[in-house]
């Protein structure tokens, strides 16, 4: 077989293929992208050295708590203003986490929206619970994967129910019944996922913070027992928790904090952790005036670079590509017109060179009125 003959390609055709990719950035936000558009159409080099250095540093930690060489969890941070990419770089990391290839590692990202309570956190990372490399399955807003892996892990009711019971912590029992009985739902014949749904809704959403984070614990711990002794979180979004009076921004972080502080005095129960928080650096700044043993937790914080004239120019090449790719009998550009227009873009981005969401739309725009595309 010769090196062609080898090339995996899409099902869709080069036109469509362009379109979709196209597709994906007409709206502020990319909702439900396929990953290769995301990755085709992320700016800025500086960038990507970071996204490469927290892929590495989470491996690096996880593998060591694994091995009981350092804490078994470890919270960092990533900083950037409003539209600057924060969420952009926590799919490619939960994409990297899922298909690294690394066996039994869970992975959960949680974008705050809506609810921003701390007891609706737990419920979020629950409900987007997955392990590397297994299909998600998602009903009623759970992904089920990793549930419907534990269940079969267990082997039998049994098993199940003895497992359960015996990482229950200080749950008390009708909780820990109706956790057997949601997870025994999905080892039917016929997968029942309501029961998963349901109990995250009652036991999880409408509970105290103090129960979600055992129930939490619990299932974390029950992982861990069997296979899973890595996982890696996401909090995005962060700062949602602003919309809050400050006596309930405060609660929040020292219940995050509370979480972490047990899992760290007792890991040998819990998988190994790394936990990322995507957050607005005025946010931030808030966070370490109002709990600053919160901060003081924090193992490491970056912000996101700014970007760079080079990175605005690859992204209108990239458009210029695209569009050339999308639609025939596409107008050509000399290439003293392209560098005027790359000249221009920069002057008119460079104000705001942090802002991806404006980049994207002064590049395009400049490529579409270059192209005479109405």
């Amino acid at each position: 077989m010769n090196e062609l003959e080898s090339i995996q390609g899409s099902d869709e055709n080069l036109s469509s293929y362009a379109r979709m990719i196209l597709k994906t950035f007409e709206s502020p936000v990319a909702s439900g992208a396929k990953m290769d558009a995301m990755l085709y159409m992320t700016v800025g080099s500086e960038r990507i050295q970071l996204v490469h250095k927290v892929t590495k540093r989470y491996r690096t930690l996880l593998d060591m708590g694994r091995e009981n060489r350092t804490p078994r969890v470890v919270m960092d941070a990533v900083l950037g203003h409003f539209g600057t990419g924060k969420s952009h770089m926590g799919f490619l990391l939960k994409h990297d986490g899922l298909t690294c290839g690394q066996e039994e590692l869970l992975v959960s990202h949680h974008q705050i929206s809506g609810d921003s309570h701390f007891s609706s956190i737990i419920a979020g990372w629950l409900r987007n619970l997955r392990l590397a490399g297994v299909p998600s399955i998602v009903d009623n807003g759970v992904d089920l994967s990793a549930y419907m892996k534990l269940v079969k892990w267990c082997g039998n009711d049994s098993n199940l129910r003895n497992v359960i019971i015996g990482n229950s912590g200080k749950l008390e029992p009708a909780l820990v019944q109706d956790l057997h009985i949601a997870l025994r739902m999905l080892g039917q014949r016929t997968p029942i996922s309501s029961g998963i749904f349901q109990f995250i809704e009652n036991w999880v959403v409408k509970s105290p913070p103090e129960q979600a984070r055992e129930v939490f614990k619990t299932i974390l711990s029950i992982f861990c027992f069997l296979k899973c002794e890595r996982l890696l979180l996401f909090l995005d979004e962060f700062e949602q928790l602003r919309i809050h009076p400050q006596p309930e921004q405060l609660q929040a972080l020292l219940n995050i904090q509370g979480l972490h502080d047990e899992i760290f005095i007792n890991g040998q129960v819990f998988p190994s952790i790394y936990l990322l928080i995507l957050s607005t650096p005025d946010w931030w700044q808030t966070v370490s005036e109002i709990c600053p043993s919160f901060t003081q937790r924090l193992a490491r914080v970056n912000s996101l670079p700014q970007i760079e004239q080079i990175d605005v120019t690859a992204l209108l090449y990239r458009y210029l590509s695209l569009y050339q790719l999308a639609y025939d009998n596409m107008k050509f550009i000399r290439t003293q017109d392209f560098n005027r227009i790359a000249e221009d873009a920069w002057h008119e981005v460079a104000p705001v060179a942090g802002q991806i969401r404006i980049i994207h739309k002064v590049c395009r725009q400049k490529i579409e009125d270059a192209l005479g595309i109405a």
